[in-house]
């Protein structure tokens, strides 16, 4: 990663630590957040650039993007600031709840990574830390909602955010390591995919069944059969299918993969009703909850090794396993080796500008 010092002085302003916001604390944070989403520039040479933070070389144009985007950053720090945060969503709605949320909030999590990652490179510490956090929470305030959709996305933001720190552990200071430390051993804990799964499948039953009380007029639910006795049936066959989800998104990814096939037939055999009202790989959420609990134990492990020395890997200990991390070397830096693997290969992560080489 080429790094452009002679424009560290001129657009210092643009990432000092001063310019974070000040003032009265907003009670819900959602609102600051719709703020946000506003103020992102978004030309598509914008989206272009954010969609490839990592490779984007450091230049006039990125700094200049991120001057741009300091309002929105601005806010997404006062909305992280804020007690609580208040989507406004009817989860009642079931299927029919829109979240037009997630498509903003996407673009915003990439930019954020980028201006994470110019910060660090244009040595501005403290901001980036900041925003670090600041990212962070939004992924665990997304994740808190009862929706599958929305504990995926905000398991998506808080990697983005700990993958681009990575890079820059070595270079930051032991008050920043130890702040990065604390904040994320701080923040609230995603509630389980499965739980988030079984949330939203109690509603889909609950509708589904007043669709049957209705005579099956509901033009959500047209597939359900048109019989009362036989789309009762249905709805059960719904809920069994349901639990049986559940189930396999709770198991470690091995063995909810290896659940997939008799479950693949179940759901074949199915009223349509159940097809496609049902999660059809459920596996997929066993891998993802495995997956970001290795993505924070190997951030929070990496931090250990650059405070501590490569010794202190031994007091720490792989979710998938058990026993410490595995450890080699890589071109300025190290990288850490999960015993998970997703598709084929060992979840990691890399301490130092490997990762943007």
């Amino acid at each position: 990663m080429k790094s452009v010092g002679v424009l560290i002085i001129s657009l210092a302003p643009v990432f000092g630590i001063g310019n974070l916001a000040r003032g009265a604390t907003a009670e819900n944070a959602a609102p600051l957040y719709e703020q946000a989403f506003a103020a992102l520039p978004t030309t598509p040479a914008d989206i272009e650039v954010y969609d490839n933070w990592q490779s984007a070389r450091v230049n006039a144009n990125t700094l200049g993007l991120a001057q741009r985007c300091q309002q929105c950053r601005l806010l997404l720090h006062q909305a992280a600031l804020a007690p609580k945060c208040d989507w406004g969503w009817d989860f009642k709605k079931g299927p029919a709840l829109k979240i037009p949320e997630l498509n903003r909030i996407r673009p915003l999590g990439k930019a954020a990574t980028l201006w994470i990652r110019l910060s660090f490179d244009q040595k501005h510490e403290s901001e980036a830390v900041q925003s670090v956090e600041d990212l962070a929470n939004l992924g665990r305030r997304l994740a808190a909602a009862p929706l599958v959709i929305t504990g995926l996305n905000g398991r998506a933001l808080e990697s983005e955010a700990t993958y681009v720190t990575a890079a820059y552990l070595q270079t930051l200071t032991p008050a920043s390591l130890q702040q990065l430390q604390s904040s994320f051993e701080t923040l609230p804990p995603n509630p389980p995919l499965p739980e988030s799964l079984q949330k939203e499948q109690a509603v889909i039953i609950d509708l589904l069944f007043q669709a049957v009380a209705k005579g099956g007029n509901d033009p959500l639910y047209a597939d359900l059969p048109k019989q009362p006795g036989e789309a009762s049936k249905a709805v059960f066959a719904c809920q069994d299918l349901y639990a049986e989800s559940v189930r396999i998104a709770s198991l470690s990814p091995d063995k909810a993969a290896q659940a997939m096939s008799p479950f693949k037939a179940k759901l074949a055999s199915a009223p349509v009703i159940c097809q496609k009202m049902t999660v059809a790989d459920p596996s997929h959420l066993a891998m993802a909850e495995a997956h970001h609990r290795e993505d924070i134990a190997l951030f929070e492990a990496a931090i250990t090794v650059v405070q501590k020395g490569r010794a202190a890997l031994q007091s720490t200990s792989d979710p998938v396993g058990g026993g410490p991390f595995g450890y080699r070397e890589i071109r300025d830096g190290f990288e850490l080796l999960s015993k998970l693997t997703d598709r084929g290969e060992a979840v990691t992560i890399q301490v130092g500008p490997e990762a943007f080489r």
